[in-house]
């Protein structure tokens, strides 16, 4: 039998400053087959290379609009990781209709932003890097009481979760981070 892992260090899970929980009103989606290489370290991410004539796309709503999480997807074998991504828009217009369309079979990575800045090392993490993330819900209605239009979910497809809790997108500092993370949107 063999050990793909032992755990290796200890933690200390609690602080006098507990972290600030929620990501910011923003989310960088890339096409998943885009992607051509990924540069990492263990599970941190430092530079992601799209192919010639490829970026990836800036979604941006209200405070509170977005949500993500991870999960444990108990195997009978091996165990993995769901990535869920949800959005909310707050606008009705063609163009925000044809791109959720577009998702309707799309596979995506996301990129998110954590609000808690006390640790520049994991305030961006990338969901769905392995497998992708595909639209698992999509509503829409005329009479939601917070205006929202359309509200869908991104997510882990069923069997094919990631290895891994959301890997953390990290390089050098927060400033080249986020130069990297910018340089990937058109």
């Amino acid at each position: 039998m063999i050990s793909c892992a032992k755990i290796a260090a200890n933690v200390v899970g609690a602080s006098c400053s507990p972290s600030v929980v929620g990501i910011e009103p923003e989310v960088v989606l890339i096409n998943f087959e885009d992607i051509e290489s990924v540069t990492e370290s263990g599970n941190v991410v430092s530079g992601i290379t799209l192919a010639t004539g490829t970026h990836g796309y800036k979604y941006e709503s209200a405070k509170n609009a977005f949500e993500a999480s991870a999960a444990l997807a108990a195997g009978t074998y091996l165990n993995k990781v769901t990535h869920q991504v949800i959005f909310r828009i707050f606008l009705k217009s063609q163009t925000i209709k044809d791109e959720l369309d577009k998702m309707l079979n799309a596979r995506l990575v996301a990129i998110v932003k954590n609000l808690d800045k006390a640790t520049a090392a994991v305030r961006y993490e990338v969901y769905g890097l392995e497998a992708g993330l595909t639209l698992s819900d999509l509503q829409s209605t005329s009479t939601d009481t917070d205006g929202v239009v359309y509200t869908g979910t991104l997510a882990s497809e069923d069997g094919k979760g990631e290895s891994t809790l959301p890997k953390s997108f990290f390089t050098t500092d927060y400033d080249t981070t986020k130069a990297a993370v910018d340089a990937l949107v058109a």
